[in-house]
């Protein structure tokens, strides 16, 4: 933010459509999007050819709006409009 210079090298076609959710483990290593229909985990520092690795994805009826890791990272929870809170055990 201080150079205000996007970094380029670290964009990612995460969904086939808009994020509209995204959250960050506390430890940094996870980072999960929502659009298309689902909640995708990604591993937040990028592999040897720039690629970032796709852990997991959970197809949904919605995207979710709101998401968030908790309890030392172990739990996930997310809510769209219209939708109960679920808890699940965020991917190891």
């Amino acid at each position: 933010v201080a150079t205000r210079s996007e970094l380029v090298a670290e964009r990612w076609r995460a969904h086939s459509v808009a994020v509209i959710g995204l959250a960050v483990s506390t430890d940094g290593r996870l980072i999960a999007t929502s659009g298309d229909r689902s909640v995708r985990f990604w591993d937040a520092i990028p592999g040897e050819g720039g690629e970032r690795r796709d852990r997991l994805r959970l197809p949904l009826a919605e995207s979710r709006h709101w998401m968030r890791f908790a309890a030392g990272d172990r739990v996930f929870v997310h809510v769209g409009a219209g939708h109960p809170l679920e808890v699940w055990e965020a991917p190891p």
